[in-house]
């Protein structure tokens, strides 16, 4: 191929070969039911846990 062509450099050299396996990945979240203020997130697909955060929000306000 003809270096001067623009598919010759359509991807930088230094590009990964796969991409990251956080982009577009789908999270769901849930309270943990002995700790009210702590939120679980998981992954959706597989149910791993991917963090536990504390919740910013009052739980029992009105």
């Amino acid at each position: 191929m003809n270096k001067l062509t623009p598919q010759a450099e359509s991807r930088p050299r230094s590009a990964p070969s796969v991409s990251w396996p956080e982009q577009g990945r789908r999270v769901r979240w849930e309270r943990d039911p002995d700790d009210p203020e702590q939120i679980i997130i998981r992954d959706a697909v597989t149910g791993d846990v991917l963090a536990v955060v504390r919740s910013l929000f009052d739980p029992w306000a009105s």
